[in-house]
């Protein structure tokens, strides 16, 4: 049989079931929100991880032109090899009714089934995609509008267009495919190149190095095998490394939830002080029964002690509702992101360590919040404890000032000077409030911040409209094209190629060098240090501007340092003169760099090429610049130049935008969470309110108030309170967009996000948090209009 200080423990948990379910629910959307987003973060990173392994990885690809598969056997045999693949490579368009042609990257092998580097896996329709057939990688299906048997004409070479049908759609988790990615990727059997009459010999080889290769190693290794091939006659076109074994877009998706986990933390924080008015209103209650509990007997310890155990059965009570709420919404967060980056969850993500640490904090943080306040209840003496006597204070400065307040209705007047009856009560009220809408208003400030400061990243190709060519073509050629056609105001040829850093202890990260004219108008250069390219000369060809994102591996760069890049065994020394912002923000290693277009030609082995045109244009509606995108693809391939990517810079900004909003939804989630929290908050400091003042209000009905002015009085005051902190949550947004931003931008690799205040945060946050207030505060309201004269006066 239970002794007795645990049987109160259980009749005081049974007696008050409003106040129990309450504090249970404080608890619980606290536990909700920090779990859940260490339940997401764990799922998308496990997952990421999972899917990525699975495909068994290449480490290297290098893209050349066509080779025999003899070529494979000598790759294989060289020092640091552990395996390699090969694959043709091709660039094309899927040609569509509306003249909206879509870019796709067309992947062929020999046997699907039998891959063994960067592995595919069907998932509708008919896999692999048979002969004379086609398949499309899973995310571009989704929005493709193709039907399966559909013909699809697609060209596949400069002058021919040819018929396939779109047999399947299939995963491919090595190749970023999400709302981001300009390019489709489309797969093919080998057997339809021979039977469309086009080379079927490999172009790419995807190298796996053997296992402890460093990232130094790889780049040597890649170096080594470049030489090798320019040797034997080989054009290399690009080599890319990848540094890292995991999933492209592990280390984005998890810095981004690691800043969800941090609010997420916020919340608990913010749900213990709900804790601290939920005890404060309990020991107000029992007053009386401290001090007969003293009386009879029972010292500070014991006392102390029954309320710890109270506090930690709420806790616990919370948990029941609060671990299975949290399994829900971070695998609900995981599988929204993971419809943006592409990947399969397959693994939970909630595991033992994370149920520990959601137990921890359901019991600890009601433990730790509340010792203060009970321990601080129990040194008043039984004597103070039993009498009803309150001492009775001099008016507070704030109680003059509001006396001077005489020309307010009489029930505001009231609501006004019940706001401040307990100060403290009413800070720790309105702190989960204010934060709430700091980081809400924060939110959607960085919502107008981050296309500013994408437009300008993305700034350095200011051209409405780029187009690259599947190989470097005449730049006299590409210009004048370009401008033979009307609506276009300005054409600019440039030279693009791929070089890698060279250290003294070995090779590093790689640029990508791009190479135009100093003064060209499609430039609007981003600096945040330093100049741009002067004009060329002898004294200024070494001139490099270099994205600042190179300064993430090669950290010891600055003004006026000497950068060496090397290409195909060609080296070239550049001088820095300037760092711009990082651009787009993709990539972990490569960064953008810039030089003058004599001085690329010379590293990248070409004579008066161009891989690329930038196009300015009279009109910059975006009707008019999609459809001058689609009159300049045909024009270059009717004159035999295959476009591989053809973009007009506002639909690369969206491209973009469309994958961050998905953050900036979640991080609204959290903030809702927290709005939540400090609703119940302020329901609960409603209720103790009411508790207080119940002969307050037997009074006041003594004297003729109506059951509706007290309903109306209560709600005032719960609706001051909510107007009270979202002024103060103004100001809060400041830092926090700051703060946030930063966090944000060092993630998603975009530097310091624009600070933009965003007049929606500041006009919907205010109406957002009057209808949390008028709904906390019915409630205890209509508590309010039930008490009778009898039971008010009757209170002690």
């Amino acid at each position: 049989m239970l002794s007795p200080r645990w049987l109160k423990v259980v009749r005081d948990l049974k007696d008050n079931i409003s106040r129990t379910l309450l504090s249970v629910l404080s608890i619980a959307v606290g536990v909700i929100a920090f779990g859940g987003m260490l339940i997401a973060r764990n799922t998308v990173v496990t997952n990421l991880n999972l899917a990525y392994q699975a495909s068994n990885p290449s480490d290297i690809t290098i893209d050349l032109g066509p080779y025999d598969r003899a070529l494979l056997r000598w790759v294989k045999n060289q020092p640091g090899v552990r395996d390699v693949a090969g694959s043709a490579v091709l660039n094309g368009t899927i040609k569509k009714a509306d003249g909206n042609d879509q870019d796709v990257t067309i992947y062929a092998y020999a046997d699907y089934p039998t891959i063994v580097l960067n592995r595919l896996k069907g998932v509708d329709g008919k896999y692999p995609p048979e002969r004379g057939s086609f398949s499309l990688e899973r995310a571009n299906a989704r929005t493709a509008g193709i039907a399966f048997g559909e013909v699809a004409r697609i060209r596949l070479s400069s002058d021919k267009v040819y018929e396939l049908h779109y047999s399947g759609s299939l995963y491919d988790v090595t190749t970023p495919a999400g709302p981001a990615a300009t390019r489709w990727n489309m797969y093919i059997d080998e057997r339809t190149l021979y039977d469309l009459d086009l080379d079927t010999r490999p172009t790419r080889l995807v190298i796996q190095t053997t296992p402890g290769t460093t990232i130094s190693e790889k780049y040597a290794l890649s170096d080594r095998l470049t030489d090798a091939l320019a040797k034997r006659g080989f054009t290399v076109r690009s080599v890319n490394v990848n540094e890292r074994s995991e999933h492209w877009a592990a280390a984005t998706a998890g810095g981004i939830i690691l800043i969800l986990v941090l609010v997420g933390a916020v919340a608990l924080i913010m749900s213990g002080f709900l804790i601290v008015n939920v005890v404060n209103g309990l020991l107000l209650s029992q007053k009386k029964i401290i001090g007969i509990m003293k009386i009879v007997g029972a010292d500070r310890w014991q006392i102390f002690g029954v309320y710890l155990v109270m506090m930690a059965s709420l806790g616990l009570l919370a948990l029941i509702i609060a671990m299975p709420l949290s399994i829900l919404l971070g695998t609900a967060i995981a599988r929204f992101i993971s419809g943006v980056i592409n990947f399969d969850i397959v693994q939970s993500g909630f595991n033992l360590p994370i149920a520990l640490a959601e137990i921890a904090v359901a019991i600890l943080v009601p433990l730790l919040f509340s010792a203060g306040p009970i321990w601080s209840a129990l040194q008043t003496t039984a004597a103070q404890a039993i009498s009803e006597v309150a001492a009775r204070q001099k008016a507070s400065l704030q109680e003059r000032l509001l006396a001077r307040l005489e020309n307010l209705p009489r029930i505001a007047m009231l609501a006004l000077r019940s706001l401040f009856r307990n100060n403290v009560r009413l800070v720790m009220t309105m702190l989960t409030l204010v934060v709430a809408g700091g980081i809400f208003i924060a939110i959607l400030n960085l919502r107008e911040g981050i296309p500013a400061t994408l437009s300008r990243n993305l700034a350095i190709n200011n051209a409405d409209i780029t187009l690259s060519f599947g190989a470097p073509i005449s730049r006299i050629a590409a210009v004048n094209r370009a401008m033979q056609r009307p609506g276009v105001t300005e054409a600019e040829g440039w030279l693009t190629t791929q070089a890698t850093v060279v250290r003294s202890e070995g090779d590093g990260s790689t640029s990508i060098l791009n190479g135009g004219a100093a003064n060209a108008r499609s430039v609007v250069p981003p600096m945040v240090s330093g100049r741009w390219l002067n004009a060329y000369s002898e004294e200024t060809r070494d001139e490099i501007v270099v994205s600042v994102g190179v300064l993430d591996s090669e950290p010891s760069l600055k003004l006026g340092d000497r950068l060496t890049l090397k290409r195909l065994g060609v080296t070239h020394t550049f001088h820095i003169v300037g760092f711009v912002a990082r651009g787009g923000g993709a990539g972990t290693s490569t960064f953008p760099a810039y030089s003058h277009y004599e001085t690329v030609e010379r590293l990248a082995g070409f004579s008066g090429l161009a891989t690329s045109v930038r196009v300015m244009t009279a009109d910059t509606g975006i009707a008019s610049v999609n459809h001058l995108v689609e009159v300049l693809r045909k024009n270059y391939e009717d004159a035999g130049f295959l476009i591989v990517n053809a973009q007009s810079k506002a639909q690369n900004l969206s491209n973009v935008l469309t994958a961050l909003n998905v953050i900036i939804t979640l991080m609204i989630v959290v903030a809702t969470l927290i709005a939540i929290v400090g609703g119940l908050g302020l329901a609960g400091t409603m209720s103790l309110n009411v508790m207080e003042r119940t002969r307050e209000i037997g009074v006041m009905r003594a004297v003729g108030a109506e059951s509706p002015d007290l309903r109306l009085m209560f709600v005032i005051e719960g609706l001051f309170i909510g107007l009270l902190s979202a002024l103060i949550s103004y100001v809060l947004s400041f830092p926090l967009t700051v703060l946030i931003g930063s966090a944000l931008g060092t993630a998603l690799r975009l530097g310091t996000i624009d600070v933009q205040l965003s007049w929606v945060g500041y006009v919907l946050w205010p109406l957002i948090v009057s209808v949390v207030s008028v709904l906390a505060s019915i409630s205890p309201a209509r508590r309010a209009s039930q008490i009778s004269i009898r039971e008010a006066l009757a209170y002690a």
